[in-house]
């Protein structure tokens, strides 16, 4: 019994893939794996069927025998030819014309093909053919099996003497199963491909292509350093005792330390470098920037994807994310962005896809359409097209883990390495979460913060924000809720040690969080939020309330996006304008018009997104403009 309800799983499980997956790859394989179940279900049946023909054919020769033999009895000497007609009964040889109407009964049961033509019962019933051709499935073999118009019209000796083999065995077909490259992609995961690359000609395509990104990435990883370094005087200062007495040098070095802040932030000042006008999609929705190359790609509000070079300011692909009708999109990233790139998408019905192929070998913008490498639903329970955040997710580059939430009751943590869903945590709200982000960074390439090279918390822990103002943090190494967070007096004096405060709900927001960000500042615990309200907020893990609150702006705030690298933030309006300002709340500039195209207002903000790298800023609206801005 536990033996079948766990085969009965597995079949519920291949027959969903069959009908619901998202890969068509994954779809052909079910399809081939229940085509081999139900041609082995077949031919059981067939077997089954021929032992009892052959039982019932045994008595009935038993029957006949002792007939013949009483016969015998009474008119002895009487013996025909009827001789040759007994050993053929008593023969084990088995023909096609022999077993047909012992499967009559399973053919009919099985709702096989109809009548073979006449061509086929002349064929049949001549026997000229002893041979069965090859079928695709076991089904179709029973149509040979049918009794000719003839029952009558007894074989050719030819025929009878042939011995046929079991049917069972004479229509056993030879299937390919899918066969699972999951140790060797794991395995080359795990060391064995980056032992390659070591030895890899740099003269060769291969060796050429990695010590390309190799460079690439370590080159972009020192700007972004060095642009940290000179903006770090921008960030906020903790606040300062007063002091009875002030010395000169004091007031020399605060001017000194006023006129040095004052000059970065006109270098900070952003101008319009370039105007996209993204032809064919109404609106834009989502913007990402590729953190190594000069790329960036645009979602429209629907199901709409481009490819924007943006060197040249052209467009290099376009293409749909086969989304059903009625969904939208509403999360995307880079993976392996310091590889062989690949990008994710989310949408409202719960499922993501990941594309191949944005960019060709030298990092430019492919021209050709990419391919869907991987599918599947990270959170089930959604339904397309319902009111709310749709799907929302955080991607963990370091770890390989996506962190999937939003308009359902549950958060759900997959290993992506393994493809397997490692947490699953309840929402315990009624408000759908709107934002994710990971209390956590990390420089792979230098020590630049931290003797470890990271800051923050952990990448365990990851701060939600919800439609209600409410924020949250949990660690996906417990098995539990949420856990809300805790105060900084969380120290025990009685056990001498630290431990987990009560749970504590953060809702100084009163409306739905638009953005969630951690940043380099404020100790390397600091998180940014931003409401519908117009007030965005500076929160530090390790306290009970909010350590800054900036007015932003009085009309509703749409986009919200914080630099990784830089102290500065970006807003945007429903009211067309984006406003820039430093985390102390020192508005650097206001933008209202396309620098670009004389006279005309930008749009309705709907996405803003910061190069996490470089002082650049992408802006989309509610048309098909998207603005490009740089110092």
């Amino acid at each position: 019994g536990e033996i079948i309800d766990k085969f009965s799983n597995i079949w519920k499980e291949l027959r969903s893939l069959q009908h619901n997956d998202l890969h068509p790859a994954v779809v052909s394989e079910a399809n081939k794996v229940v085509s081999v179940v139900h041609d082995h279900i077949l031919s059981l049946k067939l077997e089954i069927a021929e032992n009892e023909r052959n039982e019932k054919h045994s008595g009935n020769v038993r029957r006949r025998k002792s007939e013949n033999l009483t016969a015998d009895q009474v008119h002895s000497g009487s013996r025909t030819n009827s001789d040759a007609g007994l050993g053929a009964l008593l023969s084990p040889r088995i023909t096609a014309a022999s077993i047909s109407a012992g499967m009559n009964n399973l053919e009919s049961s099985r709702n096989l093909p109809g009548e073979m033509d006449t061509s086929q019962r002349s064929r049949q019933s001549q026997g000229a053919d002893n041979e069965v051709p090859l079928r695709r499935i076991a089904s179709d073999y029973m149509s040979l099996l049918r009794p000719s118009s003839s029952p009558e019209r007894k074989a050719p000796a030819s025929t009878v003497a042939f011995k046929t083999p079991p049917v069972s065995d004479q229509f056993k077909i030879e299937y390919i199963l899918p066969k699972s490259t999951f140790f060797e992609w794991k395995r080359d995961s795990f060391g064995v491909f980056d032992d390659d690359t070591m030895k890899l000609d740099n003269l060769s395509p291969e060796g050429a292509v990695h010590a390309y990104r190799e460079r690439r990435n370590m080159n972009m990883h020192k700007m972004s350093r060095r642009l940290g370094e000179r903006y770090s005087i921008l960030a906020p200062k903790p606040p300062q005792p007063k002091k009875q007495t002030g010395l000169f040098m004091d007031e020399e070095v605060n001017a000194a330390a006023e006129a040095k802040s004052t000059s970065r932030k006109r270098e900070l000042e952003l101008r319009q470098s370039a105007l996209l006008i993204n032809e064919g999609f109404d609106r834009t929705s989502m913007l990402k920037f590729h953190p190594y190359e000069d790329v960036l790609v645009v979602a429209s509000g629907s199901d709409g994807i481009s490819v924007w070079d943006l060197d040249a300011s052209i467009r290099g692909s376009k293409f749909q994310n086969q989304n059903p009708k009625g969904s939208r999109m509403t999360s995307t990233h880079w993976i392996n962005e310091m590889s062989s790139s690949l990008f994710l998408v989310g949408s409202d019905d719960g499922s993501v896809r990941i594309w191949d192929g944005l960019l060709e070998n030298n990092g430019k913008a492919s021209t050709e359409l990419p391919a869907l490498c991987s599918a599947f639903f990270a959170v089930p329970d959604l339904v397309a097209g319902a009111r709310g955040s749709g799907l929302v997710t955080e991607w963990q580059p370091f770890s390989g883990r996506l962190i999937a939430g939003g308009n359902c009751d549950s958060v759900h943590c997959w290993d992506l390495g393994s493809e397997q869903r490692v947490a699953t945590f309840e929402r315990k709200s009624n408000a759908c979460i709107t934002t994710l982000t990971t209390a956590w960074d990390y420089d792979p390439y230098g020590q630049a913060f931290a003797s470890e090279g990271y800051r923050g918390f952990g990448p365990d822990i990851v701060v939600a924000g919800y439609s209600d103002g409410c924020m949250k943090v949990f660690d996906i190494r417990v098995k539990s809720p949420f856990a809300n967070m805790s105060p900084s007096d969380n120290f025990s004096p009685r056990r001498g040690g630290r431990k987990r405060a009560p749970p504590k709900d953060f809702a100084e927001h009163k409306s739905w969080i638009v953005d969630t960000s951690f940043t380099n500042f404020g100790g390397r615990s600091e998180i940014i939020s931003g409401s519908v309200g117009g007030e965005v907020k500076a929160w530090d893990l390790r306290m009970s309330s909010s350590l800054r609150t900036l007015e932003v702006q009085r009309s509703p705030l749409t986009a919200l996006a914080t630099h990784s690298k830089i102290p500065m933030i970006a807003s945007g309006s429903h009211a067309q304008f984006i406003k820039v300002l430093t985390l102390d709340g020192d508005a650097l500039q206001v933008m209202r018009y396309h620098e670009k195209k004389s006279g005309h207002r930008i749009g309705p903000v709907s996405c803003l997104e910061f190069h996490p790298h470089k002082p650049l800023l992408a802006a989309g609206a509610t048309d098909c403009n998207i603005g490009i801005y740089s110092p």
